[in-house]
């Protein structure tokens, strides 16, 4: 799928890796919590910001690969994750 240069493989990408980093930070928390380590776990707005960035890991590979269709799907769907926040946390 990496290999691909077509908008919706951005997309794809940009929809999934989020999500899954969102999970992961989540059941890290739950884990940590329930071992004493950690008193409260982590804000769900930490979890959005970081789960957001983490869009860069693949939008940086495919820039150095030169497929600039599956960076724009990639672009377009964190800002809509941004604007999704936003509109959540504030309003």
């Amino acid at each position: 799928m990496l290999r691909n240069d077509t908008f919706l493989t951005g997309l794809i990408v940009g929809l999934v890796i989020p999500a899954m980093v969102f999970v992961i930070l989540h059941e890290l928390g739950v884990i940590l919590e329930g071992k004493e380590i950690m008193v409260r776990n982590f804000s769900f707005k930490f979890k959005a910001v970081i789960s957001i960035f983490s869009n860069i890991l693949p939008f940086i590979i495919y820039s150095k690969t030169k497929k600039g269709h599956a960076m724009q799907g990639i672009l377009t769907i964190t800002f809509i994750y941004a604007f999704a926040v936003m509109l959540f946390l504030y309003f």
